[in-house]
């Protein structure tokens, strides 16, 4: 599952530089970020890119330019740039949980979960109210279990998502990846009522709304096969 994060700016420019010219390039930087960050949430990356740029054009350590330029990259399948970009960033500032949430999540996506679950521990260590981060260290947990069978991934992945479920209750994904781990547990009657707790929360719109919808009717046949005479 891999949820894109798009963040606001931040700076770290140089102290060699006068108080007054920081300012000015952290004022411009600042300026091209949010229009870039407009068009990044218009779903026109091209323009997106060309402003992020500009960002790191005006302030070479304005961290969130990177971050969302690794973004783009990674949207547009260029998972090697788009690894540099948020190195890049964790470089600039090792303590930026945004950035290591968004290189698991790239790494999350090309299947390379061992590598994942590093930078998700990493930015949970870094801010432990991260929700997304426990949801997607689960989801890694059980990616390795089709491997390995080890049920102790299950149980590491359970612990992930009861966590984010005490950060925010009403989280749609902790419901369906708990789904998705009582289906894996061979318990289909506890995943369908994880997978109708999760439609609750998820909005008409989201994608996830359907593939949740064909879960539950999914089980919902395979329970009434299981008790037909």
């Amino acid at each position: 599952m891999f949820l894109t994060t798009l963040i606001l700016g931040i700076s770290l420019i140089s102290k060699a530089l006068p108080a007054q010219e920081k300012e000015k390039a952290f004022s411009q930087a600042q300026k091209a970020f949010e229009v870039g960050f407009s068009y990044h949430e218009a779903g026109n990356l091209e323009k997106a890119r060309e402003y992020y740029e500009r960002a790191i054009a005006y302030d070479r350590t304005f961290v969130s330019a990177y971050i969302n330029l690794g973004n783009i990259e990674s949207q547009l399948l260029r998972y090697d740039i788009a690894e540099n970009y948020y190195k890049i960033a964790i470089s600039l500032n090792p303590h930026h949980a945004d950035a290591y949430y968004n290189l698991g999540a790239l790494y999350q996506l090309q299947e390379k979960y061992t590598l994942a679950i590093q930078n998700f521990e990493k930015t949970i260590s870094l801010n432990n109210n991260y929700k997304q981060a426990y949801v997607n260290l689960a989801t890694c947990y059980m990616r390795l279990y089709l491997k390995s069978y080890d049920r102790q991934l299950l149980k590491l992945a359970r612990e992930s998502l009861v966590t984010a479920g005490k950060i925010d209750r009403q989280y749609g994904h902790v419901y369906f990846n708990l789904g998705m781990l009582y289906e894996l547990e061979n318990q289909p009657g506890l995943a369908l009522s994880h997978y109708r707790q999760a439609l609750r929360y998820y909005d008409d719109s989201s994608p996830q709304q359907e593939k949740t919808r064909n879960r539950i009717l999914y089980l919902e046949k395979k329970i009434a096969q299981e008790v037909a005479p």
